[in-house]
């Protein structure tokens, strides 16, 4: 896995942004242009994070009067969702996210809000007429042979590439 640190740059070509990512995490975050994005790839998360702080460091902060920085911390902290979990989740197998959560215990605010959230509250779309999901005019249309022929290809190399997604 490739990870980098990034900056975006004003339009005067000034930083106000420094972060770490992978993949594609620098264009998701609603930032600027792609011409105006500075990508440094690095081998290790370690060495992304110790670049994000310096770069941080060296242009300063916005919030502590020291540079131009938007950012909010001192860079280093987060993860990549893939470095913290188990091995075997990589793996793809089956029942070890609960295997994973057995025992653990919700803290008393967390199971209320999520009990509240389930018993009171009404669906964001409830009355809503053309954004809920599978709206009519959708209905009862079928993709054309050219579009199937393309997504059962793209199943087939997926199903190839994860063995462990079958059923057993």
């Amino acid at each position: 896995m490739i990870f980098y640190t990034y900056m975006w740059l004003r339009e005067n070509g000034t930083p106000y942004y420094v972060g770490k990512g992978v993949r594609s995490r620098v264009y998701r975050k609603g930032g600027p242009p792609k011409d105006r994005i500075i990508l440094e790839p690095h081998t290790s998360e370690e060495e992304a994070f110790a670049a994000e702080k310096f770069l941080i460091a060296y242009y300063g902060r916005i919030d502590l009067g020291t540079g131009c920085l938007r950012n909010r911390t001192a860079g280093g902290e987060g993860t990549t969702n893939m470095a913290r979990r188990p091995a075997a989740w990589n793996k793809g197998s089956k029942g070890v996210v609960k295997a994973w959560n057995k025992g653990k215990q919700l803290s008393t605010e967390h199971r209320v809000a999520v009990s509240r959230t389930k018993k009171g509250c009404s669906p964001w779309n409830k009355g809503k007429v053309g954004v809920q999901r599978g709206s009519k005019h959708l209905l009862g249309t079928k993709n054309s042979k050219a579009t199937r022929i393309k997504k059962s290809a793209r199943m087939k190399k997926l199903w190839a590439e994860n063995p462990n997604w079958r059923s057993k």
